[in-house]
């Protein structure tokens, strides 16, 4: 049985790296430094209502696990998220909206500006993973985001603070997730120590993976879409590699 999770994850593994969004539209728009303040504004106002709307993922997943170890880590998650107690020096929402506002949104502008269609329905689609699916393969598609993030938000750092000669206070949301895998590997973990207790854990697996992947290709476009609004030469639609 144990051969069969290793064999799974490899699976989950090839499918993350077949759609990895690294090769997205918007990744390649902001690094090859096209993306504007005014763009960056938009982005980061819908990304601070997708990282305090995504937050109930967690607490939904905790209640629904009978196993004390996936509770403990959606506790950890928690507290990351939503605390200056061990991840940033505020709520990862809050770190959002100062890069927000280092791009030029008010405090008005945040809190009057409603989330995206896009935005809405990609966190309604994970609730509903989060609520339908058994945890250890709600973790799968925790970890197709999660296994990505280090290596994007790492190059769009560096891509950020060279173009706009940002602050560590400003481009704080970036730093606490650049370059650190720590939760992925968590998952990862606790998919290899109790998957072998999922009937059909591959199957299950891909199947949820494919649907988070989905959903989140589509909002990238989105984010694509608001990012580049009023650039000349910017393409009108996003195209996924």
């Amino acid at each position: 049985m144990a051969n069969s999770v290793s064999e799974s994850l490899r699976r989950f593994d090839e499918e993350i790296q077949k759609r990895k969004y690294t090769r997205h539209s918007w990744t390649k728009f902001v690094l090859d430094g096209r993306a504007g303040r005014e763009g960056l504004k938009n982005w980061a106002i819908q990304k601070y209502h997708q990282t305090y709307l995504q937050i109930p993922i967690f607490s939904i997943l905790h209640a629904r696990a009978d196993n004390v170890e996936i509770r403990r880590f959606m506790v950890d998650q928690l507290v990351d998220e939503e605390t200056s107690l061990r991840s940033g020096s505020d709520a990862h929402y809050t770190l959002m909206g100062r890069f927000a506002k280092a791009m030029g949104a008010s405090d008005s502008e945040i809190a009057n500006t409603p989330p995206g269609d896009a935005v809405q329905r990609y966190v309604d689609e994970i609730k509903d993973i989060c609520t339908r699916e058994h945890p250890v393969v709600v973790l799968a598609a925790m970890y197709a985001g999660e296994s990505q993030t280090a290596e994007v938000i790492t190059m769009v750092l560096e891509q950020l603070r060279r173009q706009f000669g940002l602050s560590d206070e400003d481009l704080e949301w970036f730093a606490v997730h650049a370059g650190d895998d720590a939760h992925a590997d968590a998952e990862r973990d606790l998919i290899e120590k109790f998957g072998a207790d999922v009937p059909d854990l591959e199957k299950s697996g891909i199947r949820v993976i494919d649907r988070f992947m989905t959903h989140w290709h589509k909002l990238q476009d989105y984010y694509f879409n608001v990012t580049s609004l009023g650039v000349d030469e910017a393409p009108l639609t996003a195209r996924s590699a």
